[in-house]
C-alpha cells in the first residue's frame, strides 16, 4: 500500500526556475563514530563565532554585571541553534544556500539581493582583524619593552599594520587552500582545538569555584537585570547577537551543509580556490528529490547529522566559548575597569600575568589571537560565500516578471521621498543630498548600460570585453583614492589640494563596489559553472579594499559594537523568512515540526526586541528622544 508521502511533490518554485530533479544520496548510517567523522559545518561556524562575542563583548559584559546576565547567551544560542538547523534543511533538501531560497519569493531575486547586501554592508567592518592586532600589537611592544605593554592611540599604526598582515594572511588561505571549505576546516579545528585546550587548563587549574559558581549561575539566571544600574543597551544587543555567529553568518550554514556534500548538496558542487584548486562546478540552481517513503527515511537519516553538528557541535561549542572566557573575566578582571578601544583583547592577559607572569601575558595574548583570527577567517568567507551565492544564484532570470516593474517604480518613488524627506528635517545637507540621489538613480543607471553592452555581445567575450575593464576601472579609481587619502596622513588640512580626503574615498569606494556588483549579476548568469570562483573571489577582493579603508575611519571596539548590533537586527529579519522559505517550499513531509516554527518566530521576536531597546538608548543619549517613550504610555 503507498505511503501518504509518496504523492507529495516539491511545491511550486517561486520567482526562479525549477529545480532539477535527482535522487536524494544515501548517508552514512547515523552513529556517533560516523557523526564524528561526517562533522565539519558546525566546527567551522564554531570557529567564525568564537571571536568578538565570546572573547571581546561576553567578558565586558562579565565584568560589568559579574555574569549575573549570561543567560541572555543562553537565549541567544538556543535560538540561533534553531534558526541553524532550519537554514540546514533548506540546504539538505535542495542542495541550495538559503539566500536562494530568499530569492524564490516574491518580488523576487534583484529586490532580495539589494535588500540583503545592503543590510549586509552594514556588518563589512574589520573589527576581528583590527582587534586581533591589538593583541600582536601587545605582544610586540611587551618584548620591545620586556613589560607589559597595552597598545593605545598612539601605536595606531602598528595596530593597522599588523591588521594588514592578518588580512594577507587569511586571504592567502582562502586563495591557495585547494576546495576552500576543506582548508577551512582543518585550519579553524586546529586553532578551536588550541583555544579551548589553553582555556580549559587556565579555568580548570587558575580559577577559583566562585567564579565557576557566579558564571554557571548567570547562564540559568532567566530575566534577571540588575537593579539601580543603567544598563549598556549596545553591549547587551551585540553580545547577544554575536553570542553565536551573528547577522547572516547563521544563514551560511546552509552553503557548508552543500559544500560539505550532505544530502542533495552533493549533486550540486562547490566553490573552489583561485589557485591550485580542482575544476569544481557549481549549479546555478539546486536539486531536489521525488517525497517516496524512501527519500524521507533517508532525509531523516541525513538530519540526525545535521542536529548532531549544530545542537551539540556548534551549540555546545559556543556556550563553551562563552563560558570559559567569562569565568576568566569574573576571576580576573576588576568589573570597574572600562574596556578600552585598544586593549580589548588583551585586557584579559594582563589580568591573568598580574598573578601568574610574564608567561600567561603571552600565552593568553596567543589565545586572544587565536579567538579573534579563526573568526576572521571564517567571516572573510563567510562574506565572500553568501555574496557571491546571492549574485550567482540572483542572476538567474526570473520565471515571470510579473508585478516586478511596479515593484521596481513604487520603490524607486518611496526613496526618492524619503530622501527629501530626510533633508528637509536637516538630517542631510543639499550636497549629501545630492550624493545620495546620484547614488540611488546613477548607479542603476550605469548597471543598466553594462546590460545592454552584455546583450550585444557572445558570452565568451563577456569577461574579457566587461569584466576584466569594470575590475581594472574599479581597481584604478578606488585603489588610487586610497593611496592618495594615505598620502595625505600627516599632512595639514587643506595644505596640498590633491590629496583626497578619506570621506571622498568611501564615496568613491561606495559608488563603484555597487556598481561592480550589480554588473557581477548581469555576467554571472553567462559564465559557465566551473567560474563561480571568480566571483568569490571578486568579492574577497572587494571586502579587503573597504577593509583597508574602514580602519581609518573607526577605532577597533567601534567596529565591533557597530556590527553587533546591525547584526542582531539581521538575525531577526532571517529568521522569519526561513520559516517563510521552510513552509513555502517544502513538502509537508520535508517541514519543521510546530515547535520548531515557534522557536524562529521567537528568534525573530528576540532580536527585534534587543534592536529596538539598542536603537532607543542611542536615540536617547545623542538626542534625548526615547521610542519607548512615544510608544508606551
Amino acid at each position: 500500500m503507498p505511503s501518504r508521502h509518496d504523492s507529495q511533490t516539491f511545491p511550486d518554485p517561486g520567482r526562479l526556475p525549477a529545480w532539477d530533479v535527482g535522487q536524494l544520496p544515501a548517508p552514512p548510517r547515523f552513529s556517533v563514530r560516523n557523526a564524528v567523522r561526517e562533522i565539519g559545518p558546525g566546527v567551522i561556524l564554531v570557529g567564525a563565532a568564537i571571536g568578538s562575542g565570546e572573547w571581546l563583548l561576553g567578558p565586558a559584559l562579565t565584568a560589568k554585571y559579574a555574569g549575573s546576565m549570561l543567560w541572555i547567551a543562553t537565549v541567544s544560542v538556543v535560538l540561533q541553534s534553531c534558526l541553524n538547523q532550519e537554514v540546514a534543511r533548506y540546504a539538505l533538501a535542495t542542495g541550495e544556500p538559503i539566500f536562494t531560497g530568499y530569492m524564490r519569493c516574491w518580488p523576487g531575486s534583484k529586490w532580495y539581493s539589494m535588500w540583503y547586501l545592503g543590510l549586509d554592508a552594514g556588518v563589512l567592518w574589520p573589527g576581528l582583524a583590527t582587534n586581533a592586532a591589538t593583541a600582536v600589537a601587545a605582544g610586540i611592544l611587551s618584548v620591545q619593552h620586556d613589560a607589559y605593554v597595552m597598545p593605545s592611540q598612539a601605536d595606531a599604526i602598528l595596530v593597522t599594520a599588523c591588521a594588514y598582515a592578518i588580512f594577507a594572511v587569511c586571504a592567502g588561505l582562502v586563495l591557495f587552500g585547494g576546495k576552500v571549505y576543506t582548508m577551512l576546516q582543518v585550519a579553524i579545528t586546529f586553532m578551536v582545538v588550541w583555544i579551548f585546550s589553553y582555556l580549559l587548563f587556565v579555568d580548570l587549574f587558575m580559577v577559583s569555584g566562585r567564579s565557576w559558581g557566579l558564571v554557571l549561575a548567570g547562564f540559568v539566571n532567566f530575566g534577571h537585570f540588575p537593579d539601580g544600574q543603567i544598563l549598556d543597551w549596545a553591549l547587551i544587543a551585540g553580545f547577544a547577537a554575536f553570542a553565536g555567529a551573528g547577522g547572516l553568518g547563521n544563514a551560511a550554514i546552509s552553503n557548508y551543509v552543500r559544500d560539505k556534500g550532505w544530502g542533495m548538496g552533493s549533486l550540486v558542487g562547490a566553490i573552489p580556490s583561485a589557485v591550485g584548486g580542482k575544476e569544481i562546478s557549481l549549479s546555478h540552481l539546486g536539486m531536489v528529490f521525488p517525497v517516496t517513503q524512501d527519500n524521507i527515511r533517508r532525509f531523516r537519516e541525513w538530519w540526525k547529522y545535521i542536529l548532531f553538528d549544530q545542537a551539540l557541535i556548534w551549540g555546545g561549542g559556543a556556550m563553551l566559548g562563552i563560558a570559559l572566557p567569562a569565568i576568566l573575566a569574573v576571576e580576573f578582571i576588576d568589573p570597574t575597569r572600562n574596556l578600552g578601544q585598544w586593549q580589548a583583547a588583551a585586557f584579559q592577559a594582563e589580568g591573568i600575568a598580574s598573578r601568574y607572569g610574564a608567561v600567561f601575558w603571552y600565552l593568553t595574548l596567543v589565545c586572544g589571537f587565536w579567538v579573534l583570527f579563526s573568526s576572521q577567517l571564517g567571516s572573510m568567507d563567510a562574506i565572500g560565500r553568501r555574496w557571491s551565492d546571492m549574485i550567482w544564484t540572483g542572476s538567474q532570470p526570473e520565471r515571470t516578471a510579473r508585478g516586478s516593474r511596479l515593484v521596481w517604480s513604487a520603490t524607486a518613488g518611496l526613496v526618492g521621498l524619503g530622501l527629501l524627506g530626510v533633508w528637509r528635517s536637516g538630517f542631510l545637507s543639499a550636497p549629501q543630498l545630492l550624493l545620495a540621489t546620484a547614488f540611488v538613480y546613477g548607479v542603476p543607471s550605469a548597471i543598466w548600460a553594462v546590460r545592454r553592452l552584455a546583450a550585444s555581445l557572445r558570452a565568451d567575450q563577456l569577461e574579457a570585453r566587461v569584466l576584466t575593464p569594470l575590475v581594472l576601472i574599479y581597481l584604478v579609481s578606488v585603489l588610487g583614492c586610497i593611496a592618495m587619502s594615505a598620502l595625505r596622513v600627516g599632512q595639514t588640512a587643506g595644505a596640498d589640494g590633491m590629496w583626497v580626503e578619506w570621506r571622498t574615498t568611501v564615496s568613491v569606494f561606495v559608488f563603484g563596489t555597487a556598481w561592480l556588483v550589480g554588473s557581477a549579476f548581469i555576467l554571472a548568469r553567462h559564465m559557465p559553472p566551473h567560474n563561480v570562483y571568480k566571483i568569490y573571489y571578486l568579492i574577497i577582493g572587494m571586502y579587503i579594499t573597504w577593509c583597508s579603508i574602514a580602519m581609518q575611519l573607526a577605532r577597533p571596539l567601534t567596529m565591533i559594537l557597530i556590527m553587533s548590533n546591525i547584526a542582531g537586527f539581521l538575525l531577526a529579519v532571517s529568521a522569519l523568512h526561513t520559516l517563510y522559505v521552510n513552509r513555502r517550499f517544502l513538502p509537508s513531509a520535508l517541514q519543521p515540526r510546530w515547535w520548531k516554527q515557534l522557536a524562529l518566530l521567537a528568534c525573530s521576536g528576540w532580536y527585534f526586541f534587543m534592536s529596538f531597546m539598542a536603537l532607543d538608548a542611542r536615540l536617547d543619549a545623542q538626542l534625548g528622544w526615547s521610542l519607548r517613550g512615544c510608544l508606551l504610555p
